[in-house]
């Protein structure tokens, strides 16, 4: 029988200045739980990009990398440095911190905190860094990253951070915004802060949100049945050298439309759908 891996959020969410109320623990749960979640980390968390030169010497990664502050997928230590899109953000935050003189050491220290709660099937990775990157994209919800003088830190969102400024819980600090790390990443989004109480959305319209924002459809058709989405349909353009065969391994369902003009493919659209 499989085994199921579950966070005991009661201990692993450790103390801090920071409140977090129940409506946290349900998102967080949410989020890594639900298949539109899932669908999102492996999104975010898949080692694809290259970090471009004129961000980043090369130099400078390698010795971070020396220093446990950076993982790539380069096997061997040969070949093209792959980050993931948390990868990215990550190096952003750390940019930011060697901007302001902050020291190697106390940035390790960070990294650490940041990786917490662990995950075993996802080494290296940054749990909640992650759920609210996913939420700005989604929801464009301002998140900071709190950085102590010690270096650990946390992540938390715009009314968290209001909170705990307005009770003087917190002592001195660096904060690094998200939201224009991420317009800095998706350049062609739109990603300008919508300051809005908190809510939790159901998994169809997270993934809604989410086809609106990030995946570039022409047209989503949506079912709903006594106010509630059963059915999404999601059209978009595709890149008309790719192959199709790697087309049909994306998806469970699509309907794929090719329109061919002497001899060469001129325009192709998929259409896929998802039932909750």
């Amino acid at each position: 029988m499989e085994k199921t891996q579950t966070l005991d959020l009661e201990k692993n969410f450790r103390v801090s200045p920071i409140h977090r109320g129940d409506n946290f623990h349900i998102v967080f749960a949410e989020y890594y739980y639900s298949d539109s979640g899932k669908k999102i980390s492996d999104w975010l968390n898949d080692k694809r990009h290259r970090q471009k030169a004129d961000n980043l010497s090369y130099r400078v990664i390698n010795h971070w990398e020396n220093m446990g502050l950076l993982s790539s997928d380069r096997p061997s230590g040969k070949g093209w440095r792959k980050y993931s899109i948390m990868d990215r953000v990550y190096i952003e935050v750390v940019i930011a911190l060697r901007t302001l003189g902050f020291p190697l050491e106390k940035i390790r220290t960070l990294k650490e905190t940041l990786e917490w709660p662990r995950n075993e099937k996802k080494p290296g990775a940054f749990p909640v860094l992650e759920m609210m990157v996913a939420h700005g994209l989604v929801y464009k919800y301002p998140a900071h990253v709190l950085v102590m003088l010690d270096g650990k830190g946390e992540v938390v969102s715009y009314d968290e951070y209001t909170f705990a400024i307005e009770s003087c819980a917190l002592d001195d600090h660096i904060t690094i915004s998200l939201l224009p790390i991420l317009q800095k990443l998706f350049p062609d989004k739109d990603l300008s802060p919508e300051v809005k109480h908190s809510y939790t959305l159901s998994d169809a319209e997270f993934e809604l949100l989410w086809m609106i924002r990030m995946e570039n459809c022409d047209s989503i058709t949506i079912k709903a049945k006594d106010g509630t989405v059963t059915r999404l349909d999601a059209s978009k353009p595709l890149d008309v050298n790719k192959r199709i065969v790697d087309i049909l391994r994306g998806q469970d369902y699509q309907n794929i439309e090719i329109k061919q003009r002497q001899g060469k493919v001129v325009f192709m659209r998929t259409t896929t759908r998802k039932d909750f």
